[in-house]
């Protein structure tokens, strides 16, 4: 489920990192889950508590996931 976003981190991501985070406002949050409702990529719950990746949002992102792999040069360690 994607509930509320409270600024994108984690408290284990706050605390690994001293950097400073910023939260979104509310409207940008509201926009872009729009644009993925228009895209079909995100459903509402059935519970009306927040949106959960649709099936076509799972397909399209492994396709991209996979593309991305194919065409990415191997990660130096």
């Amino acid at each position: 489920l994607i509930h509320g976003f409270d600024g994108y981190q984690t408290a284990a991501m706050r605390e690994a990192s001293n950097q400073g985070s910023l939260s979104a406002s509310g409207s940008v949050i509201r926009k872009a889950l729009k644009s993925l409702e228009a895209f079909k990529w995100v459903d509402k719950s059935e519970d009306g508590k927040g949106r959960i990746l649709s099936k076509q949002g799972r397909k399209d992102l492994d396709r991209i996931a996979a593309d991305l792999r194919s065409t990415a040069a191997p990660a130096e360690l």
